[in-house]
């Protein structure tokens, strides 16, 4: 009985665990099928959300094509003289009331339509814009004005705007106006400035191409297969195309100067704790070794100038704790003193093509003109910096990035080289480094993968500032200047396959100086015919750009970058100003 009693206390268990095993798959199964159903229904959710959002820009767009529409040639002779105004001719005639605040802002809607037309620029009007500048013109009727009196200004679509999204391209980050303006538009509100428009940005942020799912690419206004550049892209391509007087960008590695450059502008990258950035997003929070700053973008350096002058005030101090009280410093940009500025048309990194050098020569001569000692100089240690800011860039492996995208409906299929390499484990991305050339593998192996690695990292960085600012003082000089970038505009597609480009602008991120974009001119048929005899092939990255700029970058615009030592932007300024005044005598 005992042998039968065993038997069946076994078959009891064995049927009790298969009740358990079963219901074990049971509930696996049901959270499997639920996470997914989970998951398809977020997708759907978001993807409705972007269907209307889409459906929401082109009602917005055809209500303000109803109310800018022209009535009669007198109207339409008005604001063709509005629009080929200076920034200085802009104020005097808004000051003075030749315009009103509503007539320059209906010029500027109507332009910025044209420009959305051929370059998708736009993600939103701000439809209360018209009434603002309404109740600018009844205010100040006859009476002393604010300094920026109905100036129209764009906003980059990262930066908060009370009432409007700022998704950096995240579907999931739709239907959450912000609560309030970030402290810069607050403070150009102000002063009398009406925001009127936003501006297109990369899905991310984090690239120097600008595409989204729910806003689609943005392209250059002086190419349509050319990008406009990023993360402030759809700035670059407004400004370029006369769409807007001012602009707020916002920059981590040349995000406000890369399209500047590609766009034929002029931007500035302050040190980060001279303008406030409170609201202002980011592309990964949690970085403190290098930030995001913002900065103005417009056609000219004079308009970048206003705008810093009340940027860099008392209104900002007594709101933002963490900006540097240092008001804007008039008197250095009447300096006449003549300046030591160093200069170079490559680093040893990245060689740039013909048009970008010949550019920094060309600004050369005019600063020389202007009565500035120009030395010719190279900044040290370009591979280990290149390096640096990649791993400083990236300190989480692009992890916040993935996390970001893992709650997408859709991602932008320019992206996809970045995320190829951010989905690599660690180890195999160091293996790799061994069978790839040079400057690929300092790609690979550029990311910080424990703390003791981050913390070295940070020290090196902390080093390699300290080593920057000698080298600077021990050539005596005031001030660089050399490339925007290696190549003018370049297609969509390139940009995300070339990375190491950026290694002209990210450089001044990672030692937190104060840089800006000037145009110098244009690409010229001999500059193509140079490039195709003269640019090397020694790597994958060479033989891209190579070939993009031996056909088909005619015409494209060319800048400069100055940069100075941190919250020196008044030299900045003054350079860029000098640059742009000596070149518009010939």
């Amino acid at each position: 009985m005992e042998y039968f009693k065993s038997i069946s206390s076994f078959n009891g268990d064995c049927a009790n665990k298969k009740v358990i095993i079963l219901s074990g798959i049971t509930v696996a199964t049901t959270i499997c099928l639920y996470t997914k159903c989970r998951g398809h229904d977020r997708r759907a959710f978001l993807r409705d959300a972007i269907r209307k959002r889409q459906s929401e820009r082109e009602d917005q767009l055809r209500k303000i094509a109803k109310t800018v529409a022209v009535t009669d040639k007198q109207e339409t002779d008005q604001r063709e003289a509005i629009l080929a105004l200076s920034f200085p001719e802009l104020f005097e005639a808004l000051q003075n009331e030749t315009y009103s605040a509503l007539q320059v802002l209906h010029a500027y809607q109507e332009k910025a339509l044209k420009a959305h037309a051929i370059t998708n620029c736009i993600t939103q009007f701000f439809l209360e814009a018209e009434e603002c500048a309404r109740q600018l013109d009844q205010a100040y009727v006859g009476k002393k004005k604010p300094p920026l009196f109905g100036i129209p200004f764009s906003v980059k679509e990262s930066i908060s705007v009370k009432g409007y999204d700022s998704t950096a391209g995240y579907s999931a980050k739709l239907g959450h106006p912000a609560d309030e303006d970030a402290t810069c538009v607050a403070v150009l509100r102000a002063y009398g400035a009406v925001p009127f428009v936003q501006t297109n940005v990369p899905q991310t942020l984090l690239s120097y191409n600008n595409s989204n799912p729910i806003y689609g690419r943005t392209t250059n206004p002086f190419n349509v297969k050319r990008t406009s550049g990023g993360s402030s892209g759809g700035e670059g391509a407004l400004i370029g195309s006369g769409g807007s007087p001012l602009g707020l960008g916002t920059d981590v590695g040349g995000s406000i100067r890369i399209p500047s450059h590609f766009c034929g502008i002029a931007g500035i990258k302050p040190t980060t704790g001279r303008i406030s950035q409170l609201n202002s997003g980011a592309s990964t929070p949690g970085r403190p070794v290098i930030r995001a700053s913002i900065g103005p973008m417009a056609p000219t350096v004079d308009a970048l100038i206003a705008a810093c002058r009340l940027l860099f005030s008392d209104a900002v101090f007594a709101i933002d704790q963490q900006v540097a009280p240092i008001p804007f410093k008039d008197d250095v940009l009447a300096d006449s003193k003549p300046l030591t500025i160093g200069w170079f048309d490559t680093d040893g990194y990245f060689e740039p093509t013909h048009s970008c050098r010949r550019a920094v020569r060309e600004a050369k001569q005019a600063l020389e003109r202007s009565g500035h000692k120009l030395v010719q100089w190279t900044p040290p240690n370009a591979f280990e910096a290149f390096e640096m800011a990649v791993g400083a860039l990236t300190m989480d492996g692009g992890d916040y990035i993935m996390t970001m995208l893992s709650d997408e409906c859709s991602i932008d299929e320019l992206l996809a080289p970045q995320l190829w390499i951010w989905g690599w484990p660690n180890w195999l991305k160091r293996w790799l480094a061994h069978l790839v050339p040079p400057r690929i593998a300092q790609m690979l192996r550029a990311q910080a993968t424990t703390p003791q690695e981050l913390r070295h990292l940070y020290a090196r960085i902390e080093q390699y500032r300290t080593h920057f600012a000698q080298s600077m003082r021990d050539a005596g000089i005031d001030a660089i200047l050399c490339p925007a970038f290696t190549t003018p505009s370049i297609s969509h597609a390139l940009a995300g396959e070339v990375p190491g480009n950026i290694t002209y602008t990210v450089r001044f991120n990672l030692l937190d100086y104060p840089a800006g974009i000037v145009k110098v001119g244009n690409v010229t048929a001999a500059d193509e015919q140079t490039t195709a005899n003269e640019y090397p092939e020694s790597d994958i990255w060479y033989v891209k750009v190579k070939k993009e700029n031996t056909n088909g970058s005619l015409g494209l615009p060319v800048g400069v970058q100055v940069a100075a030592a941190p919250f020196r932007e008044e030299i900045v300024l003054k350079i860029m100003r000098d640059i742009e005044q000596n070149l518009m005598k010939e």
